[in-house]
C-alpha cells in the first residue's frame, strides 16, 4: 500500500522559505525528543520521518518550530 502525503501536492505547498527550513532541519536533527531516520526539504516543508509517532512529535514539532513547517512522518503505519 503506497502512502499519497497530501503536502506533496503544488495546492497544499508550505510557506516557509529554503533557507528557513535548511535551519529548521538543521535544528530538528539535533532537538528532536525521538530518533529521526531521515529529514528532507520538499514542497515548502521539512518532512521528517521517525519510527512511530502518535502525535506528539508532531506536536512538538508544531510548537517549538510553528505549525505548517515540519511534516513528521511514521516510518511504521497501520496499512488496515
Amino acid at each position: 500500500i503506497r502512502f499519497e502525503d497530501p503536502l506533496l501536492e503544488p495546492a497544499n505547498a508550505g510557506t516557509s522559505s529554503e533557507s528557513e527550513l535548511a535551519t529548521v532541519q538543521e535544528r530538528v536533527m539535533l532537538d528532536a525528543p525521538v530518533e529521526i531516520l531521515s529529514s528532507r526539504i520538499e514542497n515548502g516543508y521539512v518532512f521528517v520521518e521517525v519510527v512511530h509517532d502518535g502525535g506528539a512529535v508532531q506536536d512538538w514539532a508544531d510548537e517549538t518550530y510553528g505549525e505548517g513547517v515540519v511534516a513528521v512522518r511514521s516510518a511504521l503505519r497501520d496499512v488496515s
